[in-house]
């Protein structure tokens, strides 16, 4: 499950979608409410990149159900991940607000916990 979320994402971009949506849906319909919210995220952004608004149902349930387990578990070091895709989704659908509150709240939680890197990957979600 783990492998499928990345091998998805590092075929998305060498530019096989196809093959990149069969592996990060595989990955999502062997999800346990525990292993989302451990590999949800690579699986969420793998489904943006490959599928964009092709994948908007799914990805707004994937992003859902782990969002909602990470805030159940109390699991706020991957929260800011999650908020990344979601934010990712709101840039596809147009919704200018909440990828600024998404993006806003996930530098917001890496800043707090003393996390660097991730800015670039915030910007490119901006862009």
């Amino acid at each position: 499950m783990a492998i499928d979320g990345i091998w998805a994402l590092c075929l998305a971009g060498l530019g096989d979608m196809e093959r990149s949506l069969t592996l990060a849906r595989r990955g999502i319909a062997g999800f346990s409410d525990s292993t989302s919210l451990f590999f949800g995220v690579s699986h969420a952004r793998a489904l943006r990149a490959a599928g964009g608004l092709r994948c908007e149902a799914e990805l707004e349930a994937v992003i859902a159900r782990v969002f909602a387990g990470m805030q159940r578990a109390e699991t706020t070091g991957w929260l800011p991940l999650i908020l990344l895709e979601r934010a990712g989704l709101a840039r596809l659908r147009g919704d200018a607000d909440r990828l600024a509150r998404d993006l806003a709240e996930a530098r917001r939680l890496f800043a707090q916990m003393g996390v660097t890197g991730w800015d670039d990957y915030a910007r490119s979600i901006e862009a």
